[in-house]
């Protein structure tokens, strides 16, 4: 959509400015001024003085064209739509009254419209590589991805240098989860021009795809060099070293990742991710707090519940607080507010009327299992099968749920030949060989019980709270780890 400017000094645009205002309104005038107005980013003055100028010759193309041009550029795409369509009207051959209205038409999101207007061009000029190449946006952006290759390719093949064109196709190839072919796509880019920052850094993103991470890492530290101020790839970088377990490298690039967009999520949501590993709360909450309000509820609530899980309520409370001020609500944000009422002993009557909502909103798997955790402290037992059976993917935490119930109607043989069954499948499940720990000091078999809170605490158990509700479990616990403190005294 560039044009020829017209470059005048300040003394010549003087003169214009005089013209017209004194009524020379010719139209070379009003588009040298025009022109000189829109250079400078001065949209609203370039665009009076052409809808003057139209209102006087409404069919002429050069004044509806520059029109169009310039409402583009002040990203009112549909002025600019209108003003390229009576172009086309005007000068059905015209290949850039076409090619404007297509590309204003991707502006608005109308790809059908578009593409028919990038096949006029092509009717006209059947082998114009910009407009095979806009016809393959066109399917981008609709998702066909194999059209879309199929016209990128048209594009190389008129013209193999055209390095956009290499860029486009390397994209359409990831949706593809083509990798390979998206790393030839990139490298063709970068042979024919190696500054091209975007093809550098999305071939380091294919090269990570492809578990190369020596070679995705040297693209992504060569993509930082080329644009430091790049937030995104500090993000990709990070989480390259979070799968490679450098986690000091990859807190440094969430880190100045947020530093450079604070106000978007990726950086934080690194960070919030790397804080669970590591286990640092505190940086866990800061960044829910800073990304919160772009965080969906799903992932708020989540987060509330992890936090739940780690018995560290007065954090949850704090991020509740925040989504209250700002003015959220939901049915998952209720139910956690439900929860830790629940667990600090303070169910008030807006908590009952909570729980009578939820049991008679529609049912997530989230909200059936919350509500079966609930259910499950309140000692309803039949409603906590009832809710966990009704779950369409229950996950580790609902099945133990579950179990629980069945323990506390003392289904004992039943709660144990699921939990069996579960840990052929999952022996690494710390939940299951505690279960299975209780079930075996319930029957007084202390040997077996102590073997399965070894495996418990070894798989990573640390739910004290819950253990020190059975004594015979809490006595093999404080037995384990005094023979632990006997044998550390005598190694020194």
């Amino acid at each position: 959509m560039e044009k020829d400017t017209y470059k005048k000094d300040e003394q010549d645009i003087e003169v214009l400015r005089e013209l017209y205002s004194a009524g020379q309104r010719d139209k070379e005038t009003v588009m040298n001024l025009a022109q000189y107005y829109t250079n400078r980013g001065w949209y609203n003055e370039a665009i009076d003085i052409l809808k003057d100028a139209i209102a006087n010759h409404c069919d002429d193309y050069m004044l509806l064209l520059e029109y169009g041009n310039t409402c583009f550029r002040r990203k009112d795409y549909k002025t600019a739509v209108e003003s390229f369509r009576k172009v086309t009207e005007l000068k059905p051959q015209s290949v850039e009254g076409w090619n404007n209205l297509g590309i204003g038409l991707i502006q608005i999101g109308d790809f059908e419209a578009a593409r028919e207007a990038f096949s006029k061009v092509l009717q006209i000029e059947p082998q114009n590589p910009g407009a095979l190449m806009n016809v393959g946006n066109c399917f981008y952006n609709s998702r066909d991805y194999e059209e879309a290759r199929n016209f990128f390719k048209e594009v190389i093949k008129l013209k193999p240098d055209f390095t956009d064109a290499w860029f486009n196709l390397g994209n359409t190839f990831i949706e593809l989860e083509d990798y390979g072919q998206a790393r030839i796509s990139f490298e063709k880019a970068l042979n024919y021009d190696p500054d091209f920052f975007s093809a550098l850094k999305n071939l380091g993103f294919v090269y990570d795809k492809m578990e190369l991470c020596n070679e995705a890492e040297n693209c992504y530290l060569k993509a930082i060099e080329k644009c430091k101020a790049d937030a995104a790839i500090r993000v990709n970088l990070g989480n390259l070293y979070l799968r490679q377990k450098k986690f000091d490298d990859a807190r440094r690039c969430f880190l100045k990742a947020v530093r450079l967009a604070p106000y978007n999520t990726s950086g934080w949501m690194g960070l919030r991710y790397l804080a669970l590993i590591k286990g640092d709360l505190n940086m866990f909450v800061r960044a829910t707090l800073a990304s919160l309000p772009r965080l969906s509820d799903e992932i708020l609530a989540q987060s509330i519940e992890i936090l739940y899980e780690f018995n560290q309520l007065s954090k949850a409370e704090e991020i509740l607080a925040q989504a209250d001020r700002l003015g959220r609500t939901a049915d998952l944000l209720d139910l956690q507010k439900l929860l830790i009422a629940q667990k600090k002993r303070s169910d008030t009557e807006e908590t009952a009327d909570i729980y009578k909502r939820l049991c008679n909103v529609t049912q997530t798997d989230t909200i059936r299992k919350g509500l079966a955790r609930y259910a499950l402290e309140k000692g309803l037992h039949d409603q906590v099968i009832k809710y966990i059976q009704s779950m369409e993917n229950p996950d580790d935490a609902a099945y133990g749920l579950i179990w629980r119930a069945f323990l506390a109607k003392n289904e004992i043989s039943k709660a144990k030949q699921q939990i069996q069954n579960y840990i052929k499948e999952n022996p690494e499940s710390y939940d299951c060989w505690f279960l299975l720990a209780r079930i075996e000091a319930l029957r007084g078999h202390r040997i077996r019980a102590e073997r399965f809170l070894v495996r418990a605490l070894e798989n990573g158990f640390t739910n004290l709270e819950e253990l020190n509700q059975y004594s015979d479990l809490k006595e093999i616990f404080d037995s384990l780890a005094q023979s632990s403190k006997d044998r550390l005294l005598e190694c020194h």
